[in-house]
């Protein structure tokens, strides 16, 4: 396998990232990878490697400001929001389309999962499948509750770079720009294939989102993974992988 880095600009940032292919020239089909929250590319990659083959690329990039230590795009954890990812996807997909693939597909992890279902849905004719793994669709209603499902900490009056998720710190944008955008009324808009894979006994992501989403999607597939939590590794991960091949063939 084949494995290119390559460089972005969104505004005055940097956004970096990797190209995966099984051989020199590019195919003719990508798909894009989205990693989740205080996450980064490496996280990504295992899912890329899984799918790449002859003809069929895949890439992964740094959200910026992600505040993962290992992140290799510009910005800062306090100018970091749901909707500067989106943002920063969106400047990924204008660098992949002057890369003339005949086809781009998408993929999001958890709160990559919901910066890609919105993208997806601004977006519809640009991808032809959406895949999600244990879509973050929860982040709107955690910070309207003022309450992250991974703390017992409130988020009401949230001192500004001063509290953690995940070790990561949040700052008060990332607060207000969640709770300011409706998912629900734009996910819908795209109506193409859309995979979506999630675990039972996920902690973080009830699986309740998923379920939602599927009442709004057109042409979609809930694959349930029994037992699973949030993040998918060894036998689940091979599980959700073998079904997102089968999707994408």
């Amino acid at each position: 396998m084949i494995m290119n880095t390559f460089e972005t600009k969104r505004d005055h940032l940097t956004i970096r990232g990797r190209i995966y292919q099984s051989q020199p020239k590019s195919g003719k089909r990508v798909i894009i990878i989205c990693h989740g929250y205080g996450s980064d590319m490496i996280s990504a990659s295992r899912y890329a490697k899984s799918i790449v083959e002859p003809g069929f690329d895949a890439i992964v990039f740094d959200f910026c400001g992600s505040g993962n230590h290992r992140c290799k795009s510009d910005g800062d954890y306090q100018n970091n929001s749901v909707l500067t990812e989106i943002a920063d996807l969106k400047q990924i997909v204008r660098y992949v389309q002057s890369l003339n693939y005949q086809e781009i597909d998408l993929m999001g992890c958890s709160q990559g999962g919901y910066v890609a279902g919105v993208t997806a849905g601004q977006m519809p004719d640009v991808f032809q499948h959406l895949v999600l793994f244990y879509p973050g669709y929860c982040i709107q209603d955690d910070m309207n509750d003022g309450h992250v499902k991974i703390t017992d900490k409130n988020l009401t009056n949230l001192p500004w770079g001063k509290y953690n998720v995940h070790y990561i710190p949040l700052g008060q944008k990332y607060v207000d720009d969640a709770k300011d955008f409706d998912i629900w009324k734009i996910i819908g808009n795209f109506k193409k294939p859309v995979l979506i894979c999630h675990g039972t006994s996920d902690h973080i992501v009830n699986i309740k989102y998923s379920q939602k989403a599927m009442q709004i999607y057109q042409n979609a597939e809930l694959f349930k993974i029994l037992g699973a939590d949030h993040v998918f590794h060894g036998a689940d991960q091979e599980m959700a992988m073998k079904k997102v091949n089968q999707f994408l063939k």
